[in-house]
């Protein structure tokens, strides 16, 4: 019979009674440390002016906005074959409850934050199931402070993807810890969440059996010699419903993409050009060595070298503890994986480092240091520490090919290298210093890693809390500055010009294709979509845009100057000021012109092989369908080579005027009615005058030679002719 009795302290460990004593504080704390981390993290999302990554942010938005009015996936009004629905839905209440742009956006990059406060949150509690709570809340500290959370400032799917991915890495270990039923079925419900949230996290499928091979490995290692086979085989017969459910979701999947009659890579959405690519393994070993020493340079390098040592002595000798077996297996399978599948990414695709899609494995490294650190800092055997500290150090200094890597491109993919190239342009050397600074600081890391005392081991975390704030100040300083850059140069400081000056009245089509530079006016167009939600249906005349969406085909007949849209436009019209639409002026704003047509639409004037800044590259034309009153004018047209004060490289300009018309859909002159010809000269300008026929006219420029300022000392890779102004 159960009686109560008071029971003596010393019955317990006086840890139990610590627990119960510290925990309320620790939390506290803890509490305190996240909203830290919230209000520096919207302070600095706040400071991103303009969404950047073009045309992802724009699609994410467009979906958000489309899901919070109509409660569909539409683009442009549309439904597209995309993915990543699920951070869409994150990000949808956003633009629910506001109709204001600014405050929609801004309130998506807050969610973006509180996703990744809850990510630190599972940082922590996956750390905490290890180690003690200031190891566990280093970890998650470490993570708090990495650049990769700069994320948050955008509209990225990231940033959903990032606690998604440790959610489900946590449920695995969870259940490679105790392979229970219910927690193999939640591992399911987590990489669904996950893959929903990113397409990429399929890969979780693959992560799954092989974190299971690796954790019956250190089961085996972990019992005596005489029972580890019988051991990893009783552990691996515990995950038959695992294996059940894989097998039948692969079956699942191959009969209905069979019975759709479509193949399999459909099911990755705006991913299937992924599956369908022709890879190559040497192309592909080559990238991967690329995101090894990415991966080691943007977390610090010593959490890579903490887990090989954590690995190593399991392998050797056999890790104690279920938990920690558990977790070393989710790492690496995850690490593996994902490491490979954005290297696989970047050699058919990208062509740089996809840091971006590998990040969520950062914080599995440093709770590998944290777990690492608390157990002592171990490094014996000396061979396993020193190969644990020769990989990364490695991969840093001989897998990196600065000069190749380090340029704009890496904005937006690969935060580790930012600080790099602001480096190179700040030192005489350039990037020959960056390098040599990179090896000593890289052999450094490896021997203080080998040789530092015990005693001392808070000195690493300490280095890599210092190294994260200084690259932070680097990678936002500049992406920042991107951002800002692109706001000035696309919305000039007047985001939503068009919805004022429509006024309510209706709602305006975008005619795209007034010039010869499409990332440009691109970039102008997905801004002018972003602020303004009047900003209907696209129309494309016929230019290739940088980046597909949804558009209207609307060829322009090239003797008329109508354009053929299998659509009608609406009343109100936004265009390049270069296509110059008939019809009335409503309001301009830089490149761009709002004009009120009436059907059929009509272009006035088109300019061809003019870049934005005017200069012309070998050819250059203008057309021009219509003049008031259809009559005769008097053409003014400035050549000049003024802004080029380098090296003289002459070049032959010939010009030619006359009646335009189509042939093989190409607008070209039928019979010219005057000739010009000019030697064009650095510093020099010219001024020649036209009196045209009557509309349609064309004049063509085309200059021999051109030249290249990259090959004369300047920056600028274009080859250019001469810059041209008409009157």
């Amino acid at each position: 019979m159960a009686v109560e009795q008071t029971a003596e302290r010393r019955e317990f460990p006086e840890e139990r009674f610590e627990a119960v004593r510290r925990e309320p504080a620790w939390w506290a704390l803890l509490a305190l440390g996240a909203l830290v981390v919230a209000v520096v993290e919207i302070w600095l999302a706040s400071r991103i002016a303009t969404p950047w990554i073009m045309i992802d942010e724009l699609i994410y938005s467009d979906l958000a906005r489309s899901l919070g009015d109509t409660g569909t996936f539409h683009l442009r009004g549309e439904p597209i074959a995309w993915s990543n629905f699920g951070y869409v839905a994150l990000i949808a209440p956003a633009w629910l409850v506001t109709e204001a742009q600014s405050t929609a956006y801004a309130l998506a990059k807050t969610i973006n934050v509180a996703l990744a406060i809850a990510a630190l949150g599972l940082v922590y509690v996956s750390a905490r199931r290890l180690t003690t709570v200031a190891w566990a809340a280093l970890a998650a500290g470490l993570s708090a402070l990495m650049p990769s959370l700069l994320y948050a400032g955008t509209l990225m799917s990231e940033n959903g993807f990032l606690p998604a991915f440790l959610l489900a890495t946590f449920a695995i270990a969870v259940a490679l810890e105790r392979p229970t039923l219910w927690r193999q079925a939640l591992i399911f419900v987590a990489i669904g969440l996950a893959a929903f949230v990113r397409v990429q996290g399929v890969v979780l499928l693959a992560v799954l059996p092989t974190a299971i091979v690796l954790a019956a490995l250190f089961e085996a290692r972990a019992v005596g010699a005489g029972g580890r086979l019988a051991s990893a085989g009783r552990y691996l017969r515990r995950f038959w419903p695992s294996a059940a459910a894989l097998v039948l979701l692969a079956l699942a999947y191959v009969a209905v993409k069979t019975a759709q009659g479509q193949p399999l890579s459909t099911g990755l959405g705006g991913y299937q050009a992924v599956a369908e690519a022709d890879y190559t393994f040497l192309d592909a070993l080559r990238w991967l060595a690329r995101h090894v020493a990415d991966l080691s340079l943007a977390t610090g390098v010593f959490p890579v070298s903490a887990l090989i040592v954590l690995v190593g002595l399991a392998l050797l000798r056999g890790a104690a503890r279920p938990a920690e077996r558990a977790f070393l297996a989710t790492a690496v399978a995850a690490i593996v994986w994902i490491v490979s599948q954005a290297s696989l990414f970047a050699s058919s695709f990208a062509f740089r480092i996809e840091e971006r899609n590998m990040y969520c494995v950062f914080p599995l490294l440093f709770i590998a240091l944290a777990v690492w650190l608390q157990q002592g800092a171990p490094r014996r055997p000396w061979p396993l520490a020193a190969l644990a500290a020769a990989v990364p150090a490695a991969a840093v200094v001989f897998a990196l090919p600065l000069r190749e890597l380090l340029g704009l491109q890496i904005l937006s993919d690969t935060f580790a290298l930012i600080p790099l190239l602001r480096l190179a342009q700040l030192l005489d050397g350039g990037v020959d210093d960056v390098i040599v600074l990179l090896t000593v600081s890289a052999v450094a890391a490896a021997v203080v890693f080998v040789l530092l005392p015990a005693r001392f081991r808070l000195v690493l975390p300490l280095a890599i809390s210092i190294f994260f704030v200084f690259s932070t100040y680097a990678v936002h300083g500049a992406i920042r500055s991107y951002a800002a850059q692109l706001d000035q140069a696309t919305n000039g400081g007047d985001r939503s010009w068009i919805d004022r000056a429509v006024g309510g009245k209706g709602r305006a089509d975008y005619v795209y294709g007034s010039g010869d530079d499409p990332t440009a006016e691109g970039s102008g167009l997905w801004q002018a979509e972003f602020w303004n939600r009047t900003v209907d249906d696209v129309y494309n005349i016929g230019i290739a845009p940088p980046f597909a969406l949804v558009e209207v085909p609307a060829p322009l007949d090239r003797g008329t100057g109508r354009l053929d849209a299998v659509e009608p436009l609406d009343p109100f019209v936004v265009s390049g000021a270069r296509l110059g639409l008939v019809g009335t002026t409503i309001a301009r704003h830089g490149p761009l012109v709002l004009t009120r047509i009436k059907p059929p639409a009509r272009v006035g004037t088109t300019v061809e092989g003019i870049y934005g800044d005017g200069w012309t590259g070998p050819a250059a034309a203008l057309t021009q369908y219509v003049t008031p009153g259809v009559r005769r004018m008097r053409l003014r047209v400035g050549l000049s080579r003024s802004a080029w004060r380098g090296e003289d490289v002459s070049g032959h300009v010939t010009l030619r005027l006359g009646p335009a018309l189509e042939r093989d859909g190409v607008a070209t002159i039928g019979r010219a009615t005057a000739t010009r010809e000019w030697t064009a000269h650095a510093g020099k300008s010219r001024l020649f005058t036209f009196d045209t026929p009557r509309p349609p006219y064309r004049l063509e420029i085309r200059v021999d030679p051109t030249f290249s300022p990259s090959r004369l000392g300047g920056v600028d890779t274009r080859e250019l002719g001469v810059q041209v102004a008409f009157r």
